[in-house]
């Protein structure tokens, strides 16, 4: 029995007594060894399916910044404004965009979020305080990032939709082989 244990579930229980009852030891410890085999081979395809339909798109906007007063950034996550384990709705209308350090800043740091009848999003302080309104952050223009424009030109730096795509695909990383290919001496250690 305590073979089977290692394997079974609710659903194959019954199954895996039957086969304990029916066979001697030996025989249940070799099925359960070739049942773990089957489980690992199909937890390996199920992560290399997971992982072959894992991926991000990130862009940048010109309009909707995050929302919280004052705050430039343009990278964002979707913050329910009534959060879904209180019943809030994945809806556009109980949804705000937030940086990360504002989306922090809600769920972990005390402030509030409320959203008006007119749309407006107000934010108040962990000690209840409204949090002041901030005039919008200036867009940047065409002529602002002439300079990286002209360098990125200059050097043959092309960036596209998959300039940030990573190749790693989430393998295990082999420490010995990474540090024997990038360890070099240092140059102030002591010569022979």
């Amino acid at each position: 029995m305590r073979a089977v244990t290692r394997v079974a579930t609710p659903e194959t229980e019954q199954a895996l007594l039957e086969v304990a009852l029916s066979g001697t030891a030996a025989h249940v410890e070799q099925i359960v060894r070739g049942w773990r085999r089957v489980d690992r081979t199909a937890e390996r395809t199920e992560e290399k399916r997971r992982r072959d339909r894992r991926s991000l798109r990130t862009w940048v906007e010109e309009d909707g910044q995050c929302r919280f007063p004052g705050c430039g950034n343009r990278r964002r996550d979707a913050h329910h404004i009534e959060h879904w384990i209180d019943g809030g709705e994945t809806t556009l209308d109980n949804l705000v965009l937030l940086c990360r350090r504002h989306h922090r800043a809600v769920h972990e740091e005390g402030f509030r979020i409320t959203l008006e009848p007119t749309g407006e999003v107000k934010f108040t302080k962990p000690d209840c305080r409204p949090f002041p309104a901030a005039p919008p952050s200036p867009l940047c223009t065409g002529e602002a990032l002439a300079p990286v424009t002209e360098r990125l030109e200059r050097e043959g730096v092309e960036i596209d939709s998959q300039t940030a795509t990573p190749r790693w695909r989430g393998e295990r990383v082999d420490i010995g082989w990474a540090v024997d290919s990038l360890w070099r001496p240092r140059s102030d250690a002591p010569q022979d």
